[in-house]
């Protein structure tokens, strides 16, 4: 449990806003094969009524030739269903017993000193809770906002000294709540707006871009690549890129949803351990968390391909 102060003071928060090292790129697909998990759209364009004068239009990157084809992984990713749901399930269920263990054990404590959430969290919570905002609904609707996140808005909870069951759960549903929206009518929304306005329309060029550059894993693994991306808790990733990816690759409504759920959820049982864990632990661990999502996806390919060969 998070120590208890009668008027807890404000901490100098940072943030790194240095982007996960996956250098990827879309491939270009066939648009006929009924039997992927989802559709996706690489060469996306979106297009206003015929009364648009500026329509917003996204090329995909040259294909080189030593790209694998994408088709290749997705007839393995039927062969690799079994062993990540079974693995997925261990890694929850040892984290799940490490935050416990952590919450009863009274190093939660430590949590305060290793707290680091971004300045704008802070007074985005400070100036709801002066209005008169509980402090339940303040976890929440940080969660809600892009760049926060659960990443920011759990270590804020810690600081307002809430239960670590509890913040997290605020947190993971306020992370979820934009995430159905985006990808319903992320693509109707930048159609309108790119017809309307010539800055909106370059805006989202430039959103869909950054979006398109790391959704490499997501069309390569499809619904587990989606939610590791989501998982890792670090600047440039999250359920909002998710969703927005999630939406550009056409993916169907439902595993987009649970794909960004389970990433969502693992997201902040590491972020509860990185907080509890205790500044200089926590620093290490983020050390080594950035290691792990940096060769993971390359690790994922060869066992894929091992299960490949064996078959």
């Amino acid at each position: 449990m998070a120590a208890s102060v009668s008027s807890p003071p404000p901490l100098p928060l940072t943030v790194s806003s240095r982007r996960t090292h996956l250098a990827i790129w879309l491939h270009s697909r066939s648009a006929d094969n009924q039997h992927r998990l989802f559709k996706p759209n690489p060469s996306l364009a979106l297009r206003n009524s015929r009364h648009s004068r500026h329509p917003l239009t996204i090329s995909p990157p040259h294909s080189t030739p030593a790209q694998a084809s994408p088709d290749e992984f997705l007839d393995k990713v039927g062969d690799f269903e079994g062993p990540p749901v079974k693995f997925l399930f261990w890694v929850l269920f040892w984290a799940s017993l490490s935050v416990a263990w952590f919450a009863a054990s009274g190093d939660a404590n430590a949590a305060t000193d290793s707290i680091r959430a971004s300045s704008f969290g802070l007074k985005v919570a400070s100036a709801l809770r002066s209005s008169g905002w509980p402090d339940e609904a303040v976890v929440v609707a940080l969660a809600t906002l892009p760049v926060i996140e659960l990443r920011g808005a759990i270590p804020v909870g810690y600081w307002m000294q809430l239960k670590p069951a509890t913040l997290t759960i605020l947190s993971v549903l306020g992370n979820m709540i934009p995430v159905p929206f985006i990808i319903l009518y992320l693509k109707r929304f930048a159609t309108f707006l790119a017809g309307k306005n010539k800055s909106a329309s370059r805006f989202l060029d430039m959103l869909f871009e950054k979006a398109k550059e790391k959704a490499g894993p997501v069309e390569e693994f499809q619904w587990l690549g989606l939610m590791l991306f989501v998982a890792v808790p670090f600047p440039g990733t999250g359920a909002w890129t998710g969703a927005i990816i999630a939406s550009i690759l056409d993916m169907p409504f439902w595993p987009a949803v649970s794909a960004n759920f389970f990433g969502v959820v693992l997201a902040g049982l590491l972020v509860n351990l990185l907080v509890n864990l205790g500044l200089k632990y926590a620093i290490v661990t983020g050390v080594i968390l950035f290691f792990i999502s940096t060769f993971m996806w390359s690790v994922l390919r060869s066992l894929m391909k091992a299960l490949g060969s064996s078959n």
